[in-house]
């Protein structure tokens, strides 16, 4: 037998054997086991301030979460005081209203359940606060896909949108950590027209609509993501579509929208701790279920289970300096091709979203 003879005999034989030893693995997953979650945060503002305290639950699972109750809640700091919380309703534990974080002070929140298990989290330290340069709008251009009604297929548009930009700074020359919450308030229009059988009009209604809706999504990222120390940069909070044809890509209702767009941001100032977890809390949004993308446990929160260390618990204990809530409109002065914003007074639309008929409910911005 000549030598390339032997070479394929042995490359069949290899090939054979590794084909021929496929064996199933099925994972031994424990969908049944619950981690406790907790949820919670304080500020410099006063009070109440919420913690949420509940167990996970398989994704199978339709019922509501099952929350913890009877538990003993406590803030500590490095000063000796201590604050009881109470339970408001089911695993949702509050301070009193005249509770309030200070700048540069230690807080600990200590957990007691019914069952005597002791939970705490690693101290935290609320930060100084970040400085906000300024807000400015943009016109940019966005891709957005859809699938197509008449071909079925996934379709590229570009659209004209605002960009809303926030210049931040931080005091001790460091990158600013922050993070923001962001909601998009648009406005817009409907006409019910009833006719007579020879098309004549009988009776016409307008109905005056409104839409708040989370603006996240848009953004792509609710934290600063800044490299360069010393530098201060400008990080896209907000985003709007411009014109009216692009509602429909978007999920938004039909209708004749107004020009009217309003911005509502919340900036909170982090702690190194608080800035690492919401990192990798957007690598995860962002992920795309590759073979590295994290899972929910391997985000490391703050909180220990004292009594037993070998229980895992999830979620994260937060000490921020909140620097308000910004309620600004982006308008076109004299038709001009920049953009300006105008802070406006905050207010509150009677539901996320909503119509009403005759006239403009009072909240309407004209």
């Amino acid at each position: 037998m000549n030598r390339s003879k032997s070479k394929i005999i042995i490359l069949m034989m290899i090939l054979t054997g590794i084909f021929s030893c496929q064996e199933i693995f099925e994972p031994q997953l424990n969908v049944d086991r619950q981690y406790m979650v907790v949820d919670g945060m304080i500020t410099n503002d006063y009070g109440p301030h919420y913690i949420r305290l509940f167990y996970t639950k398989p994704l199978t699972d339709i019922d509501a979460y099952n929350m913890v109750t009877d538990a003993t809640v406590d803030i500590l700091d490095n000063q000796g005081n201590v604050v009881r919380l109470l339970e408001i309703n089911k695993g949702i534990y509050e301070t009193p209203s005249d509770f309030k974080g200070e700048v540069g002070v230690e807080y600990i929140l200590d957990i007691i359940t019914d069952d005597g298990a002791h939970f705490q989290s690693d101290p935290q330290i609320l930060p100084q606060p970040v400085v906000l340069d300024s807000l400015y709008a943009l016109l940019g251009i966005e891709p957005f896909y859809y699938v197509s009604e008449h071909t079925g297929r996934l379709t590229k548009v570009d659209m004209d949108v605002l960009n809303v930009f926030a210049s931040v700074s931080e005091p001790s020359y460091d990158f600013p950590k922050f993070r923001f919450t962001s909601e998009a308030y648009l406005q817009y229009t409907q006409t019910s027209t009833e006719l007579s059988n020879t098309g004549e009009i009988i009776d016409q209604v307008t109905f005056y609509c409104w839409l708040k809706r989370n603006n996240i999504d848009f953004v792509g990222t609710d934290i600063g993501e800044f490299t360069i120390p010393y530098e201060a940069r400008s990080h896209r909070v907000a985003m709007v579509p411009r014109g009216v044809h692009p509602m429909r890509f978007l999920n938004f209702p039909e209708g004749i929208y107004t020009d009217v767009r309003v911005v509502f941001n919340r900036f909170l100032s982090l702690n190194d701790d608080a800035y690492d977890f919401h990192v990798k809390k957007n690598e995860q949004i962002r992920g795309q279920g590759g073979l590295f993308d994290p899972v929910v446990t391997q985000i490391n929160g703050n909180i220990k289970c004292i009594s037993d260390p070998s229980v895992l618990v999830l979620g994260f204990f937060e000490a921020s300096y909140d620097l308000g809530l910004f309620v600004y409109k982006i308008h076109q002065p004299n038709f001009l091709a920049s953009y300006e914003i105008q802070f406006i007074d905050y207010f509150e639309p009677y539901s996320p979203a909503g119509c009403v008929t005759s006239e403009p409910p009072d909240f309407w911005i004209y």
